[in-house]
């Protein structure tokens, strides 16, 4: 039987979604009801053009750099949090054109405590919601469509490009 994933409960993981590694919280569109509309800002979308009926954001990014559902370190909506919360501290990541891995937090303070070779994180159930991250994403980066990805110090769309770093406001 898996193991859950020990949380300490230290509220690092909310309190720094946007650091020079990190742009903000990833949120699907059926997530965004979560956060209030004023701090959520698109991040990729798919179709001819931005400004075609056909065009679709595929994905969100909440922008704050706190998460306001932190409250004295524990998640107010811990029972319906965003699937990338649901996830934590593992993380689907893409190496490469072809290449994709899992990977634990290195910044998560439970993982940093845990001795080196303790165990495998494929115990854990955070790495279903993982890997469900893993499949729209992989769907995204593989579909035909042309790809958008917006640039919030512009305030508008770009050609997606998977090399360019992400490009962030911060709100407060």
């Amino acid at each position: 039987m898996a193991s859950r994933f020990r949380c300490l409960q230290c509220g690092d993981c909310c309190a720094n979604l946007v650091t020079s590694e990190w742009s903000g919280l990833s949120l699907f569109p059926w997530e965004m009801h979560l956060f209030p509309e004023s701090k959520v800002i698109p991040s990729l979308g798919y179709g001819d053009s931005p400004d075609s009926d056909r065009f679709r954001v595929f994905l969100y990014k909440y922008v704050n750099p706190v998460c306001e559902k932190l409250e004295e370190n524990k998640c107010t909506i811990h029972e319906t949090r965003p699937l990338v919360c649901r996830s934590y501290p593992f993380r689907y990541v893409k190496v490469g054109k072809n290449e994709s891995r899992y990977e634990a937090a290195p910044e998560c303070t439970a993982i940093a405590q845990k001795p080196r070779g303790e165990g495998s994180i494929s115990k854990f159930p955070e790495l279903y919601s993982a890997e469900e991250i893993s499949y729209h994403l992989t769907y995204f980066y593989t579909m035909k469509e042309k790809k958008w990805q917006y640039d919030a110090l512009s305030e508008r769309w770009v050609p997606f490009s998977p090399q360019k770093g992400p490009q962030t406001r911060f709100i407060d």
